[in-house]
């Protein structure tokens, strides 16, 4: 059996909901909750994912604990911060890499004359 795009994305979606599942049914509801440096873990990768799936903050968090509120927020702001960077830093390669084509004559050519 070969292992394809689809099946990743199936698979990681699975994975996305299944941890969605487990967070929602231990932190939904608990603003009182103790602060756990597990769960604050689990939250903080919780968040990246969200951001790589591009999906939004789920709407049980609101009445999650604040420090599980957190700790998703700020790996989901993270993660889309680096994915931003990524992709200026991708369009600013391949301007540098096709800017020299652009120009009408060789640089050079401004000083010798």
């Amino acid at each position: 059996m070969r292992h394809t795009a689809k099946m990743a994305n199936r698979t990681s979606s699975n994975d996305n909901d299944f941890v969605d599942a487990t967070l929602r049914l231990t932190l939904s509801e608990r603003r009182v909750l103790p602060y756990d440096e597990r769960l604050t873990v689990a939250c903080f990768d919780y968040g990246i994912r969200l951001a790589q799936a591009g999906a939004n903050l789920p709407d049980w968090l609101a009445t999650a604990p604040r420090w599980a509120r957190a700790a998703v927020t700020i790996g989901r702001s993270s993660a889309l911060r680096v994915i931003q960077e990524d992709r200026l830093l991708g369009a600013r390669t391949a301007m540098e890499a096709t800017g020299p084509m652009l120009e009408p004559e060789p640089f050079w050519r401004r000083w010798v004359g």
